[in-house]
Formats: C-alpha cells, structure tokens, sequence
C-alpha cells in the first residue's frame, strides 16, 4: 500500500509535467533507433540535450496533454495531433530569444543544431507512421555565416606553447606527447582521447582513427618527432599509470582513468597562460583550444606548398569547401606567390614608365563622345 508521502510526490509530478513523461518515451525510442543506425555517442547525447529543450518548451506552453478526441500513442500518451506547424514556428522564436544560465543567447550554429534535431526527430515520427503530417517542415533553418578558422599561432607561438609541459614528469611528458600528435596529425580532441595502442604503426609512420566524426575511418601520418615521443611514452611513461595493463587506451588522467576531452583542454589553456599567450580575445588575445593545433597546422601545410585535396583527406573533412577555408587565412602567402608566379609581375618596367602624360582637360570631342556614351545607357550627360 502507497505512502500519503509517495501519493503526494506523484500528484506534484503529474501537475508539473503532464506532457513531459510522454514526450521522454518518444525521445527515448528516437534515440534508441539513432543508435541501431550507428549514430555515435556524441551524435546521441547531443540528440538527448537538444530535444530537451523542446520538451521545456512544450511544458511551458502546456502543448501536448491528450486532449479528448485527440490521437496519442498507445505508450506514452501524448497527443501528437496538438503540435502543428504553428507550435513548431513558435518554438523557432522560442529558440531565437532563449537565454543560457549565461545570459546569453544561443549563437547561430546552435540554434541551427537544435532546430535540425528536431526535423530529424519528426521525421523518424513521421516514418513510423506516428503522425502523418510533418509540422517540422514549417523550420527554415538560419544561414550560418562562413567563419574563418578561429585562432592560428605563429611558428614562435606554437614553439613556445610546445615547451611549456615538464618533461621530468609523468603529466608533463604525456602532456607534450599528446601535443606534439595533435599538431603533426591534426587530430580531433574526441580522436586523441580515442587512440588504442594498435592505431599506432610506427613502421609505416601511420596513425589509424577509429569512427573519427561522423562514424568515418581514415588513416593519417604521423610525422618522425611524434613517433619518437609516442614510443618513449608508450616505453617508459605509459606503464606508470594505473590502468595502463588492464586495457588498450593510450593516453590516461592522473587518476589512471582514461583520459577525457575537459582534461585536455583545461590543461591546455594552463599551458597557454604560462606560455603567454592571451586568451581574451577582446584585449587582442587567441583563445586556444585544442582545435588551435588542427588550424596550424591545415595553414602551415597551406603555406608549405600542400594541395587542398591533401590537406582535406589529412584532416577528414567530408567537403572541400571546410578545407578551403584556409586559404583565407594565408593572404600574405598567396599574395607572395602571386608576385612570384604571375608572368605580368616578372615585367620590370623602368621608372616612371606607367604616368599619364597627356592633356588635363577634355575637349569638345571628348564631349560629345561622353554624352553618346551616356545616351546611349540611358542615363544623362551631366552624370
């Protein structure tokens, strides 16, 4: 028999979100077929956070209770025939003027995240015939403007960011290992965190990424300095962390546990203070993140003489047009090339070769040649 306590808990669960329940079930199925496809668990959880806000958003407009007449699933008992399209615009707005525990505001690839979440989400409702019309269809998606790679350090930079670690140390040496494969790969943080001793060949000087972003394998080199750190490591460093002979993973915390994303970049940005190297961006500073070594090192190769296709098959990106945003970021090389290459700019010309040296005036034919000229487009002679 139920405690006065425990009617009271679900009474006050069932006022506070009578939708919610409902809506967790058909998020939880969505998820759970996202899974069977291959979706990763980054693609997942990023599902579980977006969706979240949806079902914050239905609660608060009380949309979604079974309303009598209204058609539900047998399981959760949502009425999916309240969400229209009119629902779905508003949630877009809703979207658009949210404010995070920042108090900011969601920026442009966010929303466009959580908004295509959504469509996905409907779409999977829609294919298993739990509502016939999509009211998602309704979402224009904002357009994200085309953002230059974000921070790129300098050769000087880069040296000194390299030298901070302590190398007399276990973290200090891991440290330097990892940013010294970070920097000659170009590796995603989620793929370093990722690497098994077996993705190492050092006979090849090749390194194997295992479901890299989106689910995609490739292989990579991995350039001589690298392989010398990776091999001490792997030698000496590596057996000194707890776990190290009871599972494969390459790189560990303090604790011994395989390392994770926040560490690498906590750290990271400790590095980069001490190597002093500004990180508010509003007093002219580079906020470095772990991307920062991928950026360096797609511009230096740029610099370098690598084709785009190279450097796009190095880094993983599905489309050039990702790759080629580099190119943007090495103006003063390209401007050096041009002048080096272009066969006009190989002419020496003596001085004072190019100066107009005729009259200052314009004559009466010179008139009637501009008035023709300007009849003829249509527009008047005194323009």
């Amino acid at each position: 028999m139920r405690t006065e306590k425990a009617r009271k808990i679900e009474n006050r669960k069932s006022k506070t979100c009578p939708a919610n329940g409902g809506i967790e079930n058909a998020v939880e199925e969505f998820i759970r077929y996202q899974e069977t496809i291959g979706r990763s668990s980054s693609t997942l959880e990023s599902y579980r956070t977006n969706l979240k806000y949806w079902q914050k958003y239905l609660a608060e407009q009380k949309i979604g209770d079974t309303a009598e007449g209204g058609t539900s699933t047998a399981k959760s008992g949502i009425n999916l025939a309240a969400v229209t399209p009119q629902v779905v615009a508003g949630y877009q707005a809703w979207v658009y003027n949210y404010q995070t525990r920042f108090k900011r505001p969601f920026g442009i690839s966010t929303q466009i995240q959580i908004l295509n979440n959504l469509q996905v989400f409907y779409q999977y409702l829609v294919k298993t015939g739990q509502v016939l019309n999509n009211p998602a269809d309704v979402i224009r998606l904002p357009k994200e403007p085309r953002k230059l790679p974000a921070v790129v350090l300098t050769p000087k930079e880069m040296k000194k960011l390299l030298a901070q670690p302590d190398m007399t140390t276990v973290l200090g040496f891991r440290d330097r290992t990892m940013y010294e494969v970070l920097y000659s790969t170009g590796l995603r943080v989620g793929e370093l965190v990722h690497l098994r001793i077996q993705d190492i060949s050092f006979s090849d000087g090749m390194l194997f990424i295992h479901a890299g972003k989106g689910g995609k394998d490739r292989v990579v080199p991995i350039g001589e300095t690298a392989r010398r750190f990776l091999a001490e490591y792997i030698k000496n460093i590596r057996p000194m962390f707890r776990q190290a002979s009871a599972t494969d993973v390459l790189f560990f915390n303090k604790q011994g546990r395989p390392h994770k994303r926040f560490g690498v970049w906590h750290k990271l940005k400790l590095y980069a203070a001490r190597a002093g190297i500004k990180s508010e961006i509003r007093r002219g500073g580079k906020r470095i993140t772990v991307h920062t070594f991928r950026h360096t090192l797609a511009t230096e190769m740029l610099k370098h003489g690598a084709d785009l296709r190279q450097i796009q098959e190095m880094l993983g990106h599905t489309s050039l047009g990702t790759t080629q945003l580099y190119t943007h970021v090495v103006k003063d090389e390209l401007k050096r090339v041009q002048e080096q290459c272009h066969p006009r700019e190989q002419t020496e010309l003596p001085e004072n070769f190019i100066c107009y040296r005729g009259r200052k005036y314009l004559t009466a034919d010179d008139r009637r040649e501009l008035t023709l000229f300007y009849k003829t487009l249509g527009k008047h002679s005194d323009e």
